[in-house]
């Protein structure tokens, strides 16, 4: 698939609402969101589902958000999380979600406590239950500048196997220089055409400092 347009996607609703000093209450989500609706971008990362309170409040939020821009739901690799999304996409067609893949050393054995071929067999497992659903997903690769680049890449061969259309290479926490960055994307990139991936975005995030609303 040749990309001739720059897809962008808004944070401000998950990532940003984590942000110290910010308000998290539903109509503060609600009125930013309105916010969002007037602006052209193409999705919105519109929050993490992993209890029925979630679930009740991100359904709130998708019908707050314009029909014209995609909700996506950034999913953990549990199986709560995985079939509440499943059931937020069968209410709401046009939902994407987007798999967090952390995949760095650190994030596997010392957060997940897992080895690392144990973490690919919870990958390829939850891959196939969404392929089983013919769910088009995105993945977003956690801590993937920390990586060992061997299992980078055996991560991005197993997203090429299965249905995902954006692929999320992540500086979570900011461990590269711009030149650093670049010259990975350069290296996948490079071998997107053996890969054969649908897409590889570029994650860049931009940070609001403040939001006043006026009562």
């Amino acid at each position: 698939m040749k990309m001739n347009k720059i897809f962008l996607q808004d944070n401000t609703i998950r990532d940003g609402f984590q942000q110290i000093g910010i308000k998290k209450d539903i109509s503060t989500a609600i009125s930013t969101i309105k916010i969002l609706n007037t602006l052209n971008i193409d999705s919105v990362e519109i929050g993490m589902c992993s209890s029925n309170f979630d679930f009740n409040i991100i359904k709130k939020k998708i019908n707050a958000l314009d029909k014209n821009k995609k909700p996506v739901i950034l999913t953990r690799l549990k199986d709560y999380d995985i079939n509440k999304s499943i059931k937020l996409k069968s209410l709401f067609k046009n939902t994407k979600i987007k798999l967090l893949i952390p995949i760095s050393d650190l994030h596997i054995e010392k957060k997940l406590k897992k080895t690392k071929e144990q973490f690919l067999e919870d990958i390829i497992y939850f891959q196939e239950v969404l392929h089983k659903h013919k769910i088009l997903i995105d993945v977003c690769l956690e801590d993937a500048t920390r990586a060992d680049p061997i299992y980078l890449f055996k991560i991005l061969d197993i997203c090429n196997k299965y249905q995902n259309e954006f692929v999320t290479i992540a500086d979570t926490v900011g461990f590269c220089t711009p030149e650093e960055y670049g010259e990975l994307i350069n290296t996948i990139y490079k071998k997107i055409i053996i890969l054969k991936l649908v897409s590889i975005a570029i994650t860049i995030l931009v940070y609001l400092l403040q939001i006043q609303f006026q009562e």
